[in-house]
């Protein structure tokens, strides 16, 4: 009887790297299995052969005698030997395939989308980046597709092997069993910058990719961090004590499970529990998933920029600015400025959009044209005509990318409509406009 490949006592081959999922021991089990065959085998027929050419050389004295020609009982042997260790070796990575193949029913499912010459990774909740975050101990599944050739996800701690081809859809699943971060890469040769399709697996902790996930997320919308949640006095006399209509409002914002802990809270020291999950609700208000019902304003104290969007009757992302509004009244010092848009746009270079495998930040050659002193030039194109770098040029490159290219360089490009919002393509453009100011070399 086999052993099983996934019991604690399965040894992993030393020249492998780490295993990090449930997956791994059974393909290093079909590894060795197939190894120490081929070697035993390997050292039989070597080692008889060394025997016969000693053993059976031309020496004098000796004639060579009369060799039968058949032997029905070794036939059957040499024939019955490879049928049962072939067997053996397909019912074993038969077993492993399945169990790689089949998902369970129950599973976080990441979109992958393979393209000249990065990765990108969609999120269940919409969210795109250029790196695959996963939580331990959670069966996650990967739909694959391919925008243009056929590339090839590899992550080797897992064991994980995957063909990304245009035009049809690939899945495969993993469990991660042990935090960290690993190398995730391509194996199919797939053009000029197949050695730098490269990404990065995270593997957070419980809790941890939930939270990443979610500030991620909100990337280019501000956050509310109230530190005057930590003084008692100042949450019992705003939440907790109503001492202002504008405290009671934001209050009934608050989820039933957050009231309870309020409630519960008899004054002292704040609790984290209770901190956090206040922090948390009113996060959730401020990227509009819980809206303030307008019928409870009378009696309100808001501020002139809130009662002129309630006077125009807000809808959609208005709605969404007129939380952010209340909250800044309840809490004047709480409400953080959006990220720097140069800095966002950075992270979206470096690892959302996969830009940085194509164009350089420096004025490095590349498959594109760099990034640096780009900014505000005029650059010859293919077709013979000039373009100016500025807002329209970008934005049309980035969902456009065939309508204008550049001189020197191939139509490779893939479009990023429908996975860069205007605000991130803004994003994108202050950050073009930091390598211009800071770039001393003309751009290449």
């Amino acid at each position: 009887m086999l052993p099983n490949p996934l019991s604690p006592q399965a040894s992993q081959p030393f020249w492998l790297p780490p295993p990090a999922s449930t997956t791994a021991p059974e393909v290093d089990y079909v590894f060795s299995f197939i190894f120490w065959i081929s070697l035993f085998f390997f050292s039989l027929i070597v080692g008889l052969m060394l025997l016969f050419i000693l053993r059976y050389r031309r020496r004098q004295g000796y004639t060579p005698k009369p060799a039968p020609k058949s032997h029905t009982g070794i036939e059957i042997v040499w024939t019955a030997i490879p049928f049962f260790v072939v067997a053996a070796i397909f019912w074993v990575g038969f077993r492993a395939y399945i169990s790689m193949t089949v998902p369970p029913e129950r599973n976080d499912e990441i979109r992958v989308i393979g393209q000249k010459w990065s990765w990108l990774f969609e999120y269940p909740n919409g969210w795109v980046d250029g790196e695959l975050h996963v939580p331990v101990d959670r069966d996650i599944l990967l739909t694959l597709r391919s925008e243009d050739v056929i590339h090839s996800l590899f992550i080797p701690e897992f064991r994980l092997k995957m063909d990304v081809v245009p035009g049809r859809y690939n899945r495969t699943w993993f469990r991660a069993t042990v935090p960290g971060e690993y190398v995730l890469l391509c194996t199919e040769y797939c053009g000029t910058g197949h050695s730098d399709m490269l990404s990065r697996v995270v593997v957070h902790e419980p809790g941890g990719y939930e939270n990443w996930l979610k500030e991620a997320s909100n990337l280019l919308t501000p956050t509310f961090r109230p530190a005057d949640l930590t003084d008692p006095a100042v949450l019992l006399t705003t939440l907790k004590g109503g001492a202002a209509p504008i405290h009671a409002f934001v209050r009934d914002a608050l989820s039933p499970a957050t009231k309870a802990l309020l409630d519960g809270w008899a004054g002292g020291t704040v609790p984290e529990d209770l901190r956090k999950a206040i922090v948390d609700d009113l996060n959730t208000v401020l990227r509009g998933e819980i809206l303030f019902d307008e019928a409870r304003f009378a009696g309100v104290s808001i501020s002139e920029e809130a009662k002129k969007m309630l006077a125009s009757e807000p809808a959609g992302d208005d709605r969404i600015q007129l939380n952010r509004y209340l909250l800044s009244d309840a809490f004047p010092d709480a409400l953080s400025r959006a990220p720097d848009f140069a800095e966002a746009g950075r992270y979206i270079y470096e690892r959302k959009g996969g830009c940085r495998s194509c164009h350089s930040p420096d004025g490095t050659a590349n498959v594109g044209p760099t990034f640096a002193g780009a900014w505000g030039q005029r650059h010859a194109m293919k077709d013979g005509t000039e373009a100016l770098v500025d807002e329209n040029y970008v934005r049309e490159s980035i969902l456009d990318p065939m309508a204008k290219i550049r001189a020197g360089f191939e139509p490779v490009m893939p479009t990023y409509r429908g996975r860069l919002s205007d605000r991130e393509i803004d994003a994108v453009i202050a950050y073009l406009k930091t390598l211009a100011k800071t770039s001393e070399e003309p751009p290449k």
